[in-house]
């Protein structure tokens, strides 16, 4: 049996566009329960896409949202844990 993308795709896509901030795409990404958003120019075409892999990597994320109980993708965790220092 073959899945078509119609039958899984997403209908109410949320996007963000190239001038919205860290944070509001943060919150977008854990209100919706999604990993990676589409970002559209100001004729709604796609232009990229920023994913929670994007965001990672900055301190700020990290600190606000972990502490909040955010519980970012398995790989992130893993990630997470082999940065941080051994004491």
């Amino acid at each position: 049996m073959q899945v078509l993308v119609h039958e899984i795709m997403t209908r109410d896509a949320i996007s963000v566009t190239p001038a919205t901030s860290f944070k509001n795409v943060a919150e977008r990404l854990i209100q919706h329960g999604l990993s990676a958003v589409p970002v559209v120019d100001d004729h709604k075409r796609v232009v990229g896409i920023v994913s929670e892999a994007d965001l990672l990597p900055k301190e700020e994320f990290k600190e606000q949202y972990v502490r909040e109980g955010y519980q970012a993708h398995i790989r992130t965790r893993l990630r997470w844990q082999a940065l941080r220092p051994t004491s």
